[in-house]
């Protein structure tokens, strides 16, 4: 593999950590023991998604999200496309950044000012944006290895705390409520991935868009719905209810005994690490858009430090405290379609027609030369 080139596999780690990052953090205790039905659910809704955005880079093969932009619009829209998701991507990673921040301020750093774990996580974030896809890419297998390790352990460690009793009553919250909980959380998980794209100008040549989305998608789902329905069968209904944090109670619940202690230390580091491979993607973004925006030649390290500045002050002034975070959550789903939903399907309109036409104008050249 050449330097600076990624493989349809680690493309596919990158998406899983950031589809499952804001989404395991959350933990969506609304619907308590029935959320193992909404995991699936929100992949069913968030499939059709995931299937574009592969279909609009499998169409544009060696470009990246800008370049696609660039491609298939004129002037005027690209430069309102270019502004839109520079917006959303600092938006993306302010909401995440102060989402982890307010979880490590909350288990252990109760008296240090959330804007400095807001910086380190952003200075992190902005280092592994800054290089190429590669390193990014590199960082998220790793990531994936240990977090999965780690989910092994604390589900293997939970054995005795588990009563599969309390996944009882089966949808008590009703249908709605679950498609209500499921529609948020693949408009988290998965819609999210249309920043991906950024990554696609430096696919490994054999490797597909397909593949990579697969892997991402099938990986992100499945731990998803392991952890999610292992704190339900540890922590029960009413606690998964009013936890701010599920996962990291669950962890908290565990009794190791003296063969390990502190065990939701491996919790806590497998969110921390979510959160800036999430932040990474969402900072390559935003500096990448406006590198294209303003044409500068230096491309995105340059715009890195400015992009990491913008999101640290979003990030501490776009919501005043935790429960108005919550609240946002609801009216994401609808927040994001402009940049999930209508943005891509212009996209990918006008990739399918191009492509059509050429292939159209191939057919007859080779009729012609016949």
């Amino acid at each position: 593999m050449k330097k600076g080139e990624i493989s349809a596999r680690n493309v596919g780690c990158v998406i899983a950590l950031a589809s499952l990052a804001t989404t395991l953090i959350a933990g969506f205790s609304g619907i308590a023991q029935d959320i193992w039905l909404a995991v699936p659910l929100s992949l069913l809704l968030g499939l059709p998604l995931m299937l574009m955005y592969a279909r609009i880079a499998a169409l544009n093969p060696g470009l990246g999200l800008y370049d696609i932009i660039s491609m298939r619009t004129g002037p005027f829209w690209r430069k309102v496309f270019y502004l839109a998701f520079i917006w959303y991507a600092l938006h993306v990673t302010a909401l995440v950044t102060r989402n982890f921040a307010e979880f490590v301020v909350t288990i252990s750093l109760e008296r240090t000012p959330k804007v400095f774990v807001i910086m380190g996580i952003i200075a992190v974030a902005g280092y592994l944006s800054g290089e190429n896809d590669n390193l990014l890419g590199r960082w998220a297998i790793i990531a994936v290895s240990v977090i999965m390790v780690n989910l092994f352990v604390t589900i293997a460690l939970s054995i005795p705390a588990i009563s599969f009793d309390n996944l009882k009553p089966v949808m008590e919250h009703g249908f709605n409520e679950i498609f209500s909980a499921a529609a948020t959380m693949g408009a988290i998980s998965y819609a999210e991935t249309v920043l991906i794209l950024i990554s696609f100008d430096s696919l490994k040549q054999g490797d597909t868009p397909y593949k990579a989305y697969a892997v991402g998608a099938l990986l992100g789902t499945g731990l998803l719905f392991v952890a999610l329905t292992r704190n339900v069968l540890v922590l029960g209904r009413e606690m998964t209810g009013v936890s701010l944090f599920p996962s990291y109670i669950t962890a908290r619940v565990i009794n190791p005994g003296t063969f390990v202690e502190h065990i939701e230390s491996l919790i806590a580091f497998n969110l921390i690490v979510l959160g800036i491979t999430k932040a990474a993607v969402c900072l390559r973004v935003a500096a990448v858009g406006a590198a294209k925006l303003f044409k500068k030649k230096e491309g995105p390290p340059s715009l890195m430090v400015p992009a990491c500045l913008v999101s640290t002050a979003l990030s501490v002034t776009v919501f005043s405290n935790m429960f108005e975070l919550v609240d946002f959550v609801e009216a994401y789903r609808f927040y994001v379609i402009p940049f999930t939903v209508v943005i891509p399907g212009v996209l990918w309109l006008k990739s399918e027609v191009a492509h059509r036409k050429n292939k159209k104008g191939t057919s007859r050249v080779t009729l012609v030369r016949r």
